[in-house]
């Protein structure tokens, strides 16, 4: 059950007879639900495994850029784009996962440096003659 930080000893004494497990905060339908440290710290786990696998997909796309490619769009970023769509005041958390996309995958991808203009012009929806690759 979740409660406010303010009310878990009152919940536990309320409900000790259910064997419930009273918590601030929980993962509730692909999102997260609780107190704002307990969001940020979930959502900061997220982000630092998003970050590693972003850098995996950057050394696969040194060889094999298609499947990178593929994989970062139809797969990997509908994670972080559907929990930002669930969840309120995220964009801080996704600065990490940003760079490791502007700073290793997209150059990997291409096999070249690119300066933050063209990476943001990479970024754009392919409906902007963009790649679709969205940024965190």
């Amino acid at each position: 059950m979740v409660v406010h930080p303010d009310f878990v000893e009152i919940a536990k004494e309320k409900f000790k007879d259910f064997k419930l497990n009273i918590v601030t905060g929980y993962r509730f339908l692909g999102g997260f639900i609780g107190n704002e440290d307990d969001v940020n710290k979930w959502l900061n786990q997220k982000v630092d495994v998003w970050v590693k696998s972003v850098e995996k997909l950057a050394s696969v796309a040194q060889h094999e850029p298609q499947a990178a490619y593929v994989a970062f769009t139809k797969s990997l970023q509908c994670e972080w784009t559907f929990i930002k769509r669930v969840m309120a005041e995220t964009r801080f958390h996704f600065s990490p996962l940003r760079m490791a996309i502007q700073e290793n995958f997209i150059p990997n991808l291409f096999g070249a440096q690119v300066d933050s203009l063209e990476a943001a012009l990479i970024c754009k929806p392919s409906r902007y003659s963009g790649m679709g690759i969205l940024g965190g």
